[in-house]
């Protein structure tokens, strides 16, 4: 080792040295050995500055003891090697936690790639800064980072076309892997799985099994004359063929809408031939509001026998409020062919 210690040059290059206490070096220091460790630096009993790296008198940086463990960098921008835990943290300059205040490269000066085999957790947002800059999932291609097809993915389209056909520049694109199906899930309850709400499948194919939806027939619930309703009413078809959330209930009649939103409704009633009179069947929102009318005026001769009657509307309704199928005069026929359906469009 040659240089200076204090103000008197030394030479040690064949044997083994400790420097204990303070020691001054000028005119460069080179250490060199071959087979075993070159340099040790040990601070005794107590954590703090190990190594003390200055530029002109003033620190630029150190390495430190913090806990057994070493803490390196400068100011407050460190890192602290936590080999109980197994991970590198960012720290302050006297070792305490820094959270959230230290960025690993610039937009002008990035990092290329990198690998993870973990999760990688967020506290604000991720951000692809790329005409096309995408997320993909899977393990495909050029270490596994094949494209649309080859994995799952999300990305922004480029350009006309770019990663489906139809897609505009700017568009977001979400793909699954070739012949496998997209599934959007939620879940209701505070722990346990998510249950698939919505899916499409790989020929494009779109099914809801939670829509809202019903279909009911067979007029009833009331007195009944020669096989059909004697009475203006709201009619309680009470043959329920499809109740999906339960959101219809025969014993009131009414569909109740449990998302505020866009309905279709639709009825389809069968006059019966033994009765007569003019009158009109409606779609009803609160019981108030007509959204749907099919009119009727006989001249009593029941010329016509049995009248088949339809209407249907699309109804904005808010959150708990209810239509039903309302009829201002009797004869309504009770069999299965009348008929209440709707269902939530979005």
């Amino acid at each position: 080792m040659a240089g200076y210690v204090g103000t008197k040059a030394v030479l040690l290059s064949t044997t083994a040295a400790t420097v204990g206490g303070a020691a001054s070096v000028g005119a460069g220091l080179t250490v060199d050995n071959d087979g075993s460790t070159v340099l040790t630096v040990d601070r005794a009993t107590s954590d703090g500055t190990i190594i003390d790296v200055q530029k002109s008198g003033s620190s630029v940086g150190s390495i430190q003891s913090l806990g057994g463990r070493m803490l390196m960098g400068t100011s407050d921008c460190n890192l602290f090697f936590n080999n109980l835990a197994t991970r590198i943290e960012p720290r302050t300059g006297n070792g305490s936690l820094s959270d959230g205040s230290i960025d690993m490269g610039a937009s002008n000066s990035r990092f290329k790639d990198l690998y993870l085999s973990g999760t990688m957790t967020g506290g604000a947002r991720i951000s692809m800064n790329n005409t096309n800059g995408g997320i993909y999932f899977g393990t495909t291609g050029t270490n596994g980072g094949g494209g649309f097809g080859d994995n799952g993915a999300i990305a922004r389209a480029a350009s006309t076309g770019y990663h489906t056909g139809g897609s505009q520049v700017g568009d977001l694109v979400i793909a699954a892997e070739r012949q496998k199906d997209l599934h959007f899930s939620t879940s209701s309850s505070s722990s346990g799985g998510v249950t698939t709400r919505m899916k499409i499948d790989q020929l494009g194919r779109v099914t809801k099994p939670y829509q809202p939806c019903f279909t009911a027939r067979s007029p009833n619930g009331g007195s009944t004359t020669n096989g059909g309703t004697d009475s203006a009413r709201n009619l309680l078809f009470t043959a329920i063929i499809n109740n999906n959330g339960n959101h219809y209930n025969s014993s009131n009649g009414r569909f109740t809408a449990p998302v505020t939103g866009h309905y279709y409704f639709a009825f389809n009633l069968l006059w019966d031939d033994s009765y007569n009179g003019t009158g009109f069947f409606s779609i009803l929102k609160n019981d108030l509001h007509h959204r749907a009318y099919a009119y009727i005026q006989d001249n009593g001769t029941h010329a016509y026998g049995y009248i088949q009657f339809s209407g249907s509307a699309v109804v904005q309704l808010n959150a708990n409020e209810w239509v039903t199928c309302y009829a201002n005069i009797p004869g309504i026929h009770v069999g299965g062919e009348s008929n209440f359906t709707g269902f939530l469009l979005g």
